[in-house]
């Protein structure tokens, strides 16, 4: 070809061409290297700030590397594929690759039935532990993976999953809050340069004296900046943080029972109090939601007195109860189950904001057994700024010997066999501030223990009551309810009364193992109320014993060294 170029002249011309060609060649070779490794949908390329998007948890904690995702949301894209496959007869059944890298699956879909046979699955009986292998056993894949897609799983028409902008939710969940709104009465925001709206904070700058004052003021009255969250509607919106599975999955709401919301709360301050409110009330079907309980004990603040009847007043379905002395969250509580008239109870603290779509999975998961209980994944509000931050990475309930209530990273062990990313999560303990429970069943366990004090303890009490009871502890990522997280407990308490209660959870439930507590925490035993009748409940409802739950339900739990007792 050289020698042709030069005896015709045409030497420039050959060497363009040559040019053209390696290039042509080189962009071929970046095409097909590209598509080999961008199998990851590419809203999870990067990492925003504003956790909305329907990332997978354990995709962020691979680092954003694209071959751990893409072993992970296999079984979920051959799921869509079998769906795909069913629906466009004219596909070549060849040709599978292409379709399995396109970024999200946007076509409008009939219904398909997933079963064992059709997906290749084999049973197998996994270990010894219950948060291993749940109440039935796992199912694990054959030789060729498909996915296991739960029955009720359908796939809704026209979705687009890729929301890179959160703006792009706002008009969705506007739309959302009008459908349940109307019903009850609230009306959603709609200016979405409100200071606080779609879940962004409020920094304050160049505050005048007066101002400075009293946001001081909010911090140690409530010890989160109050002043930051009056500027807040009382209806903002949230982003939809949820999985697209999980907004993917439809509910039959006539098939859910009713449910009262009970909001116990002393001397809270008024912005965040009614924000709770008014979330409920925008984002629960109108269906579903019975009742909304508020508890005032004993609040000695002045908008909560006169002002916050008149405003309830104009509420539907919210009803004020309130007490004639300090209470504590504990008989509060109770005081707000003996009013309640639906059948599942749902307690919230003061202080939080439900997300789109909170209530169904909760209620769905109630009502394949009454015996679960179930709380949401709790989403952070910043208590400086406000701003709602979704959780990337779904973390679960522990405790130390101190029982004191941490949380703790899924165990990897777990993380394996647990299947899709957006089924429930067995947690040993909860934070007790947000879980929903059957109101039978709340009454077949003994409620709370009316001889704890003020507040501390009683989730772990509960707990513990659960597990050991033969119910289930459950954490349902589909469900998300922001919580204003405060670094101090702004109300007047003593540590002589948090120890009191949980020197009643250790005589009752902990048996033996109770000597790490008192070692560890240098407590003398000391009076701690009369705990018989809790005792008899225990023996009434042949609850196991803690060494079943160590070893069944917490074997992650390290046993402390170098106090020479229960060396076996």
């Amino acid at each position: 070809m050289r020698r042709a170029c030069r005896r015709n002249g045409l030497g420039l011309v050959c060497k363009a061409l040559k040019a053209l060609l390696t290039a042509a060649a080189l962009l071929m070779v970046y095409t097909y290297a590209k598509d080999g490794k961008s199998a990851a949908p590419h809203h999870h390329v990067r990492r925003v700030k504003f956790a909305a998007l329907p990332v997978d948890e354990r995709f962020i904690k691979e680092r954003l590397d694209a071959e751990p995702a893409r072993r992970l949301d296999l079984r979920v894209r051959a799921a869509m594929q079998l769906v795909s496959t069913t629906h466009d007869r004219n596909a070549s059944p060849g040709n599978t690759s292409a379709w399995l890298r396109e970024p999200s699956p946007r076509a409008p879909w009939r219904k398909a039935k997933f079963n064992r046979a059709n997906l290749g699955l084999k049973r197998e009986t996994g270990n010894n532990t219950r948060l291993g292998r749940g109440r039935s056993g796992s199912w694990q894949f054959g030789d060729y993976q498909k996915a296991r897609v739960p029955k009720h799983w359908t796939p809704r028409k026209n979705d687009v999953r890729n929301s890179n902008v959160v703006k792009n939710d706002y008009n969705n969940n506007v739309n959302i809050g009008h459908r349940f709104g109307k019903s009850v009465g609230v009306k959603a925001t709609q200016d979405p340069h409100t200071p606080g709206e779609l879940g962004q904070g409020v920094v304050l700058k160049n505050l005048s004296p007066e101002d400075r004052k009293r946001m001081e003021e909010g911090y140690k009255k409530y010890a989160f900046n109050e002043f930051a969250s009056s500027k807040i509607s009382l209806s903002r919106t949230i982003p939809d943080g949820r999985h697209w599975l999980c907004r993917n999955k439809e509910y039959d709401v006539s098939q859910l029972p009713a449910v009262s919301v009970i909001i116990c709360f002393h001397n809270e301050a008024w912005s965040t109090l009614m924000r709770t409110v008014h979330s409920v009330l925008k984002t629960s079907p109108a269906e579903l939601l019975k009742e909304v309980i508020m508890v005032d004990d004993d609040s000695q603040y002045d908008h909560l007195k006169a002002q916050l009847t008149d405003y309830v007043s104009g509420l539907s379905k919210v009803k004020l109860i309130r007490t004639h002395k300090r209470e504590g969250l504990i008989r509060a509580r109770l005081l707000g189950a003996a009013h309640a008239r639906a059948d599942v109870l749902v307690f919230l603290d003061s202080h939080c904001e439900c997300n789109i779509g909170w209530l169904e999975p909760l209620l769905d998961r109630i009502v394949q057994n009454r015996s679960h209980v179930v709380t949401p994944v709790i989403d952070v509000i910043d208590f400086k700024t406000f701003e709602y931050r979704h959780l990337a990475i779904i973390q679960r309930g522990g405790f130390d010997w101190r029982l004191i209530f941490r949380w703790e990273k899924i165990p990897p062990s777990y993380e394996k066999r647990r299947g899709l990313s957006v089924d429930p999560i067995l947690s040993p303990t909860m934070a007790g501030g947000l879980f929903a429970i059957d109101k039978a069943y709340f009454h077949h366990l003994g409620l709370y223990d009316t001889g704890m004090e003020i507040w501390g303890g009683e989730n772990l009490e509960l707990s513990f009551r659960i597990w050991q009871c033969g119910g289930t502890l459950e954490i349902m990522p589909c469900s998300r309810v922001g919580h204003v997280f405060r670094q101090r407990f702004p109300y007047q308490t003593s540590t002589e009364v948090t120890t009191r209660n949980l020197m009643r959870v250790a005589e009752v439930w902990m048996d033996q193992y109770k000597e790490y507590f008192y070692q560890i925490r240098h407590i003398k035993k000391k009076s701690f109320g009369d705990v018989t009748a809790r005792q008899d409940l225990r023996k009434r409802l042949q609850c196991k014993g803690f060494h079943w739950y160590l070893n069944t339900i917490y074997p992650e739990l390290k046993f402390p060294k170098g106090l020479g007792v229960l060396q076996h």
